[in-house]
């Protein structure tokens, strides 16, 4: 019988050796979302709890280098070659002094559009095991590329609250930055324990926070309350920004 110090090596070179393999841009999306998941599996924060059946419990996956280096670069690139193409974040509500941001959509970026899809739908499948969400057919696959300058934030909200945004099953986040060293401060994703029941609403007490960190993405059930907190800019420079390419997969 294996002793525990054994095992506990054992349990240790595993865990390097994945995580060496998943700092590797070589290996392919989906194969690097499975690897994150191997290593929620061994106890390395997946976020799963445990809820009621009308409590929507805080449950996200993230996967760090999510794109290799070239494609990292080419989304860099559209965003601070479109600058002048960002427009006014809106929220489906319209209501003022809820969401401060500008928006690039994807009819502006096309090409790039059609490749990170592709890269979101090879790790899809491990994603869904990792959230423990049944497979479905994605009908549309939205997407923009966001800026939050200096005081920018979003309050909040669930991205799949009102009939025309309910299609949406799962909200993705690919969070990336221009420099190697990150010009903003804040700007974490905060996600809330999320209440089914008639009239909705969350736990503002329970939540989970995800780091912006450069070239991670991370999804979770559109259906989950949560918000962007605000964000500091320093310098005030559009390249210091805090960037996401974000979006949502319906069925």
């Amino acid at each position: 019988m294996i002793s525990p110090e054994a095992l506990e090596a054992l349990m240790g070179q595993s865990i390097d050796t994945l995580s060496a393999i998943l700092r590797d841009p070589a290996v392919p999306a989906r194969e690097r979302a499975e690897i994150a998941l191997r290593l929620l599996a061994l106890g390395l924060g997946s976020g799963d709890v445990a809820a009621p059946a009308d409590v929507l419990a805080v449950q996200f996956v993230t996967v760090p280098d999510f794109l290799p280096p070239e494609l990292h670069t080419d989304v860099v690139r559209t965003t601070l070659d479109n600058r002048q193409r960002f427009t006014q974040s809106t929220v489906t509500t319209n209501e003022a002094g809820y969401r401060e941001s500008l928006v690039l959509h994807a009819s502006e970026f096309p090409v790039l559009y059609d490749v990170l899809k592709q890269e979101i739908m090879a790790a899809l499948p491990a994603v869904l095991d990792g959230l423990d969400h049944k497979p479905f057919a994605v009908t549309q696959l939205e997407m923009q590329i966001t800026g939050h300058a200096d005081g920018n934030f979003f309050k909040a909200h669930s991205d799949a609250s009102s009939p025309d945004i309910a299609a949406r099953e799962l909200t993705y986040v690919y969070y990336f930055q221009p420099g190697p060293l990150r010009g903003f401060g804040g700007g974490g994703l905060r996600i809330y324990e999320t209440y089914l029941r008639p009239g909705g609403g969350h736990d503002p007490a329970t939540f989970r926070d995800v780091e912006p960190a450069d070239n991670s993405i991370v999804f979770f059930d559109s259906r989950l309350i949560h918000e962007v907190l605000p964000v500091s800019v320093p310098s005030g420079a559009f390249e210091d920004w805090r960037f996401t390419v974000n979006g949502w997969l319906r069925h």
